[in-house]
């Protein structure tokens, strides 16, 4: 999947706040191929993907992946970042 490519983990490895959007299929799981680090996280869509996915440039699953959801993730890093620097001062 686009998620396991190299700028994902380079920017993980470089302590940015990474999201990585992973289909619900064995092969291509978060668990193998999704990023490492204190500021990353993953969404995972939900189970039903066809056995094409991964293998064509669309992957129909990834659409229950919401904009809600990846909004939420922003929201959280957004919120820490805020609560981190109010500390700070």
């Amino acid at each position: 999947g686009a998620a396991s490519t190299g700028p994902l983990h380079i920017a993980a490895a470089g302590g940015t706040p990474t999201l990585g959007l992973f289909p619900a299929k064995a092969g291509i799981s978060p668990q193998r191929w999704g990023p490492l680090g204190p500021n990353t996280q993953v969404l995972v869509s939900e189970a039903g993907c066809q056995p094409t996915c991964g293998r064509l440039r669309s992957c129909p699953c990834m659409l229950t992946i919401g904009v809600d959801a990846v909004r939420s993730v922003v929201e959280q890093w957004k919120n820490k970042k805020s609560d981190s620097q109010a500390f700070s001062r």
